[in-house]
Protein backbone atom coordinates (compact mmCIF):
# COMPACT_ATOMS: atom_id res chain seq x y z
CA UNK A 1 0.00 0.00 0.00
CA UNK A 2 1.05 3.59 -0.53
CA UNK A 3 0.08 7.03 0.62
CA UNK A 4 0.63 9.55 -2.17
CA UNK A 5 -0.37 13.20 -1.86
CA UNK A 6 -0.37 16.18 -4.20
CA UNK A 7 -1.47 19.58 -2.91
CA UNK A 8 -1.72 22.57 -5.24
CA UNK A 9 -1.41 26.05 -3.77
CA UNK A 10 -1.08 29.42 -5.50
CA UNK A 11 2.71 29.11 -5.10
CA UNK A 12 3.10 25.65 -6.61
CA UNK A 13 2.55 21.96 -5.91
CA UNK A 14 3.75 19.91 -2.94
CA UNK A 15 4.15 16.14 -3.35
CA UNK A 16 4.46 13.59 -0.57
CA UNK A 17 4.77 9.82 -0.22
CA UNK A 18 5.93 7.05 2.08
CA UNK A 19 8.58 4.46 1.12
CA UNK A 20 7.00 1.07 1.86
CA UNK A 21 5.95 -1.28 -0.91
CA UNK A 22 4.56 -4.82 -0.87
CA UNK A 23 5.87 -7.41 -3.31
CA UNK A 24 3.73 -10.47 -4.15
CA UNK A 25 5.74 -13.13 -6.01
CA UNK A 26 2.70 -15.39 -6.44
CA UNK A 27 -0.99 -14.51 -6.07
CA UNK A 28 -2.34 -15.53 -2.69
CA UNK A 29 1.05 -15.64 -1.02
CA UNK A 30 2.07 -13.43 1.88
CA UNK A 31 3.65 -10.28 0.52
CA UNK A 32 7.18 -9.12 1.27
CA UNK A 33 7.39 -5.58 2.65
CA UNK A 34 10.23 -3.32 1.48
CA UNK A 35 10.76 -0.03 3.29
CA UNK A 36 13.02 1.96 0.96
CA UNK A 37 11.02 2.11 -2.28
CA UNK A 38 11.19 5.25 -4.41
CA UNK A 39 7.77 6.71 -5.23
CA UNK A 40 8.56 10.32 -6.15
CA UNK A 41 10.61 10.68 -9.32
CA UNK A 42 11.91 13.85 -10.94
CA UNK A 43 11.18 14.01 -14.65
CA UNK A 44 14.56 14.53 -16.25
CA UNK A 45 18.09 15.23 -15.06
CA UNK A 46 19.09 16.88 -11.81
CA UNK A 47 22.36 18.37 -13.01
CA UNK A 48 21.10 21.51 -14.72
CA UNK A 49 20.10 24.72 -12.95
CA UNK A 50 16.45 25.58 -13.37
CA UNK A 51 15.78 28.99 -14.86
CA UNK A 52 12.18 30.20 -14.76
CA UNK A 53 10.62 30.22 -18.21
CA UNK A 54 13.66 28.62 -19.84
CA UNK A 55 13.56 25.03 -18.55
CA UNK A 56 11.21 22.12 -18.06
CA UNK A 57 10.83 20.75 -14.55
CA UNK A 58 8.49 18.10 -13.20
CA UNK A 59 7.90 15.09 -10.99
CA UNK A 60 5.66 12.03 -10.77
CA UNK A 61 4.42 10.19 -7.67
CA UNK A 62 3.48 6.53 -8.25
CA UNK A 63 0.97 4.41 -6.35
CA UNK A 64 -0.86 1.06 -6.62
CA UNK A 65 0.94 -1.23 -9.14
CA UNK A 66 4.68 -1.32 -8.47
CA UNK A 67 5.88 -1.43 -12.08
CA UNK A 68 4.89 -1.53 -15.74
CA UNK A 69 5.27 -5.29 -15.98
CA UNK A 70 9.03 -5.95 -16.23
CA UNK A 71 9.80 -2.21 -16.49
CA UNK A 72 10.33 -0.26 -13.26
CA UNK A 73 8.67 3.11 -12.83
CA UNK A 74 12.13 4.63 -12.54
CA UNK A 75 13.02 3.33 -16.01
CA UNK A 76 9.62 4.21 -17.47
CA UNK A 77 9.76 7.82 -16.25
CA UNK A 78 13.36 8.18 -17.41
CA UNK A 79 12.41 6.88 -20.86
CA UNK A 80 9.42 9.22 -20.95
CA UNK A 81 11.71 12.18 -20.42
CA UNK A 82 14.18 11.02 -23.09
CA UNK A 83 11.56 10.27 -25.72
CA UNK A 84 8.90 12.92 -25.09
CA UNK A 85 10.31 15.86 -23.11
CA UNK A 86 14.06 16.22 -23.63
CA UNK A 87 13.75 17.58 -27.16
CA UNK A 88 10.44 19.31 -26.54
CA UNK A 89 10.72 21.19 -23.23
CA UNK A 90 7.75 23.36 -24.20
CA UNK A 91 5.48 20.31 -24.13
CA UNK A 92 2.29 20.82 -22.14
CA UNK A 93 -0.53 18.55 -20.98
CA UNK A 94 2.14 16.24 -19.60
CA UNK A 95 -0.41 14.00 -17.88
CA UNK A 96 -2.06 12.97 -21.17
CA UNK A 97 1.35 12.57 -22.77
CA UNK A 98 2.55 10.32 -19.97
CA UNK A 99 -0.62 8.22 -20.18
CA UNK A 100 -0.25 7.69 -23.93
CA UNK A 101 3.46 6.92 -23.51
CA UNK A 102 2.74 4.16 -20.98
CA UNK A 103 -0.01 2.74 -23.19
CA UNK A 104 2.40 2.57 -26.14
CA UNK A 105 5.05 0.94 -23.93
CA UNK A 106 2.56 -1.71 -22.81
CA UNK A 107 1.63 -2.56 -26.39
CA UNK A 108 5.36 -2.86 -27.16
CA UNK A 109 5.88 -5.23 -24.23
CA UNK A 110 3.01 -7.40 -25.45
CA UNK A 111 4.30 -7.48 -29.02
CA UNK A 112 7.77 -8.48 -27.83
CA UNK A 113 6.34 -11.27 -25.68
CA UNK A 114 7.59 -9.78 -22.41
CA UNK A 115 4.01 -9.77 -21.14
CA UNK A 116 1.08 -11.90 -22.31
CA UNK A 117 -1.11 -10.42 -25.01
CA UNK A 118 -4.16 -10.97 -22.79
CA UNK A 119 -2.65 -9.38 -19.69
CA UNK A 120 -4.37 -6.08 -18.82
CA UNK A 121 -2.33 -2.95 -18.36
CA UNK A 122 -1.39 -2.50 -14.66
CA UNK A 123 -3.79 -0.78 -12.31
CA UNK A 124 -1.37 2.02 -11.51
CA UNK A 125 -1.91 5.63 -10.57
CA UNK A 126 0.22 8.75 -10.79
CA UNK A 127 0.21 12.27 -9.39
CA UNK A 128 1.97 14.57 -11.83
CA UNK A 129 3.30 18.08 -11.29
CA UNK A 130 5.38 20.04 -13.79
CA UNK A 131 6.13 23.38 -15.33
CA UNK A 132 7.08 23.54 -18.99
CA UNK A 133 9.44 25.94 -20.73
CA UNK A 134 7.66 29.23 -21.37
CA UNK A 135 4.91 28.53 -18.83
CA UNK A 136 4.22 30.52 -15.68
CA UNK A 137 2.04 28.06 -13.73
CA UNK A 138 2.71 24.59 -12.36
CA UNK A 139 0.50 21.98 -14.01
CA UNK A 140 -0.97 19.23 -11.83
CA UNK A 141 -3.04 16.13 -12.57
CA UNK A 142 -3.95 12.63 -11.42
CA UNK A 143 -3.63 9.78 -13.94
CA UNK A 144 -5.26 6.35 -13.65
CA UNK A 145 -3.52 3.98 -16.07
CA UNK A 146 -5.99 1.11 -16.32
CA UNK A 147 -9.01 3.41 -16.47
CA UNK A 148 -7.14 5.71 -18.90
CA UNK A 149 -8.33 8.85 -17.11
CA UNK A 150 -6.70 12.21 -16.42
CA UNK A 151 -8.02 14.53 -13.70
CA UNK A 152 -6.57 18.07 -13.78
CA UNK A 153 -5.69 19.64 -10.44
CA UNK A 154 -6.86 23.21 -9.79
CA UNK A 155 -5.45 25.50 -7.11
CA UNK A 156 -6.84 24.60 -3.70
CA UNK A 157 -7.20 20.91 -4.56
CA UNK A 158 -5.53 18.02 -2.74
CA UNK A 159 -5.20 14.57 -4.31
CA UNK A 160 -4.77 11.71 -1.83
CA UNK A 161 -4.34 8.12 -2.95
CA UNK A 162 -3.68 5.08 -0.81
CA UNK A 163 -4.19 5.25 2.93
CA UNK A 164 -7.11 7.63 2.49
CA UNK A 165 -9.08 5.82 5.19
CA UNK A 166 -6.39 7.05 7.59
CA UNK A 167 -6.18 10.61 6.30
CA UNK A 168 -9.98 10.93 6.21
CA UNK A 169 -10.06 10.56 10.00
CA UNK A 170 -7.83 13.61 10.27
CA UNK A 171 -9.58 15.70 7.63
CA UNK A 172 -13.24 14.76 8.12
CA UNK A 173 -13.30 13.41 11.66
CA UNK A 174 -14.37 9.91 10.62
CA UNK A 175 -13.15 6.95 8.54
CA UNK A 176 -14.55 7.00 4.99
CA UNK A 177 -15.36 3.30 5.38
CA UNK A 178 -17.92 4.29 8.01
CA UNK A 179 -20.26 5.65 5.31
CA UNK A 180 -20.68 2.29 3.62
CA UNK A 181 -21.13 0.56 6.98
CA UNK A 182 -23.83 3.03 7.99
CA UNK A 183 -25.63 2.70 4.66
CA UNK A 184 -25.57 -1.10 5.01
CA UNK A 185 -27.12 -0.77 8.46
CA UNK A 186 -29.92 1.38 7.06
CA UNK A 187 -28.82 4.56 8.80
CA UNK A 188 -29.26 8.09 7.42
CA UNK A 189 -25.85 8.76 5.85
CA UNK A 190 -26.74 12.25 4.58
CA UNK A 191 -27.75 13.38 8.06
CA UNK A 192 -24.55 11.97 9.55
CA UNK A 193 -22.39 13.77 6.98
CA UNK A 194 -24.22 17.03 7.63
CA UNK A 195 -23.60 16.71 11.37
CA UNK A 196 -19.97 15.67 10.89
CA UNK A 197 -19.25 18.69 8.68
CA UNK A 198 -18.61 20.85 11.75
CA UNK A 199 -15.71 18.58 12.71
CA UNK A 200 -13.96 18.86 9.34
CA UNK A 201 -10.34 19.98 9.61
CA UNK A 202 -9.65 20.67 5.92
CA UNK A 203 -7.70 23.95 5.74
CA UNK A 204 -8.22 26.66 3.15
CA UNK A 205 -5.59 25.52 0.65
CA UNK A 206 -6.48 28.36 -1.74
CA UNK A 207 -4.46 30.76 0.40
CA UNK A 208 -1.98 28.42 2.09
CA UNK A 209 1.66 29.55 1.84
CA UNK A 210 4.08 27.04 0.34
CA UNK A 211 5.92 26.28 3.57
CA UNK A 212 2.67 25.59 5.42
CA UNK A 213 1.60 23.31 2.57
CA UNK A 214 4.87 21.39 2.92
CA UNK A 215 4.27 20.98 6.66
CA UNK A 216 0.65 19.94 6.08
CA UNK A 217 1.56 17.25 3.52
CA UNK A 218 4.26 15.91 5.83
CA UNK A 219 1.75 15.83 8.70
CA UNK A 220 -0.71 13.74 6.67
CA UNK A 221 1.91 11.24 5.48
CA UNK A 222 3.48 10.96 8.94
CA UNK A 223 0.10 10.41 10.62
CA UNK A 224 -0.84 7.68 8.14
CA UNK A 225 2.48 5.92 8.78
CA UNK A 226 2.06 6.02 12.55
CA UNK A 227 -1.51 4.73 12.48
CA UNK A 228 -0.51 1.80 10.27
CA UNK A 229 2.40 1.03 12.57
CA UNK A 230 0.41 0.93 15.79
CA UNK A 231 -2.93 -0.49 14.76
CA UNK A 232 -1.45 -4.01 14.48
CA UNK A 233 -0.54 -6.26 11.57
CA UNK A 234 1.91 -5.53 8.75
CA UNK A 235 2.65 -1.81 8.42
CA UNK A 236 2.00 -1.50 4.69
CA UNK A 237 2.49 2.27 4.84
CA UNK A 238 5.84 3.31 6.28
CA UNK A 239 9.53 3.87 5.73
CA UNK A 240 11.11 7.28 5.19
CA UNK A 241 8.83 10.15 4.24
CA UNK A 242 9.68 11.99 1.03
CA UNK A 243 8.43 15.48 0.22
CA UNK A 244 9.10 17.54 -2.90
CA UNK A 245 7.87 20.87 -4.22
CA UNK A 246 7.62 22.38 -7.71
CA UNK A 247 7.30 26.15 -8.04
CA UNK A 248 7.35 28.47 -11.07
CA UNK A 249 10.52 30.25 -9.93
CA UNK A 250 12.65 27.30 -8.78
CA UNK A 251 11.23 24.20 -10.45
CA UNK A 252 11.63 20.83 -8.69
CA UNK A 253 13.17 20.76 -5.22
CA UNK A 254 13.52 17.96 -2.70
CA UNK A 255 12.33 18.97 0.76
CA UNK A 256 12.88 15.60 2.44
CA UNK A 257 14.69 12.90 0.48
CA UNK A 258 16.35 9.66 1.58
CA UNK A 259 19.94 9.20 0.49
CA UNK A 260 20.96 5.83 -0.93
CA UNK A 261 23.16 5.22 2.10
CA UNK A 262 20.14 5.64 4.37
CA UNK A 263 18.50 2.59 2.79
CA UNK A 264 20.73 0.43 5.01
CA UNK A 265 18.54 -0.51 7.99
CA UNK A 266 14.84 -0.15 8.67
CA UNK A 267 13.27 3.23 9.24
CA UNK A 268 9.99 3.98 10.92
CA UNK A 269 8.29 7.20 9.94
CA UNK A 270 11.12 9.24 8.45
CA UNK A 271 12.16 12.69 9.59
Amino acid sequence: MTIAISLKTPEGIVLGADSTTTCFVQPGQVGQLYNSAQKIFEIGPVWHRFVAGECFSGAIVTYDAGSLGPVSWRAAISNFYRERIRHNPRATDIAHQFLSFLQECWVGLQRSGQVAATEPIPNAGFLIACISQGCAEVEGARVQLQAATVEPQPVGNIHINGGFEVVSRLLYGYDVGLIGTMAGAGMDVAKFQALAQQFSAIPNVNWMPLRDAIDFVHFLVYSAIKLHRYRGGPASIGGPIEIAAITPDRGFRWIVHKRLSESIGIWHGGH
